[in-house]
């Protein structure tokens, strides 16, 4: 990168005003395409882990090492999900309702189990424009709140609901399901990794966790554009 700002900058200074413009154009398509090709490559390597730890649950002997599996294939569908979407979007912001909707299906199948052998996600989420930097804390906020309410919710089917609000420049997104309801499995000092995840994913929107025991749901709220 240093040695394209210095053949840059050595261009500017050498040549012409049109030339130059030129050249710093050339250098900016070719700068777009490396991240773009550097996106992909982290996208391959991703669906390889995926599959590989596939491969491990569907060997696994007990119900309890196979969903163990299945939340890391969750985090790592997230990420890629993320990835792509950052790739394929390539603006500054990013369409929250299109990329919790496709986040939701993904999740409706990565956290079917024994215990929950069927899994509905609605997703009611209006046209919001997210900035890029909070695409992947978003996504994952929204990943790691279903595995707890996983882990929490009775047997049988497990149902979720995600919704996504904006209004004077700040973002909220929530989750609410039976599991939720009465008992804070997140903010009350849970040492698991879900909810330190949780918590850290909110941090680094910039907002913090709100637990609601009476409509059993949890809730970030964020500034609208990275600080």
């Amino acid at each position: 990168m240093n040695s394209l700002v210095a053949w840059i900058r050595q261009r500017l200074l050498a040549d012409s005003p049109a030339t130059a413009s030129e050249a710093l154009r050339a250098a900016l398509l070719e700068q777009d395409r490396l991240t773009r090709d550097t996106h992909h490559q982290v996208q391959n390597s991703l669906q390889i882990v995926a599959s590989m730890i596939a491969l491990q649950a569907h060997d696994s002997e007990t119900p309890e090492i196979r969903q163990a599996y299945a939340v890391i294939q969750a985090q790592i569908q997230t990420l890629t999900l993320a990835q792509r979407w950052m790739r394929d979007e390539g603006q500054a912001v990013l369409d929250l309702a299109g990329l919790l909707t496709e986040l939701c299906a993904g999740l409706e199948a990565s956290l079917v189990s024994a215990r929950h052998p069927r899994v509905r996600i609605s997703c009611a989420v209006p046209a919001i424009a997210l900035h890029r930097d909070h695409a992947t804390p978003a996504a994952f906020l929204v990943t790691e709140l279903g595995i707890i309410a996983a882990a929490h919710s009775p047997p049988g089917v497990l149902e979720l609901a995600v919704t996504a609000t904006a209004a004077a420049d700040r973002i909220a997104i929530s989750m609410a399901c039976a599991g939720f309801a009465a008992i804070d499995v997140v903010t009350a000092g849970n040492r698991q990794s879900a909810p330190r995840i949780i918590l850290a994913m909110a941090r680094q929107l910039g907002g913090s966790v709100q637990h609601d025991a009476v409509n059993g749901s949890y809730s970030v709220g964020f500034a609208a554009s990275p600080a």
